[in-house]
C-alpha cells in the first residue's frame, strides 16, 4: 500500500476516534476511546516483546 494512502487512512481513523459520538459508542462497551499513530503502536509492541521474551523462554512455554 503506498505511503499516502496509509497517511489517509490514518488522518481518517485519528479524526474519527476524536468524534464525540464515536467515542461515546465505545464507552457504551465499557472500552476507553484512545488512539495512538502506528509508529507508537510499533515501539509499544517491540517493547512488550522484549520484556517478556525473556520470561517466556523461562517458563518453557512452546507453541506446537
Amino acid at each position: 500500500m503506498s505511503d499516502d494512502k496509509v497517511q489517509r487512512i490514518v488522518k481518517a481513523l485519528g479524526d474519527a476516534m476524536q468524534s464525540p459520538d464515536l467515542q461515546k459508542r465505545i464507552q457504551q462497551f465499557a472500552m476507553t476511546p484512545a488512539y495512538a499513530p502506528a509508529a507508537d503502536l510499533v515501539r509499544f509492541q517491540a517493547e512488550s516483546l522484549k520484556r517478556w521474551e525473556e520470561p517466556i523462554k523461562a517458563s518453557g512455554f512452546t507453541v506446537d
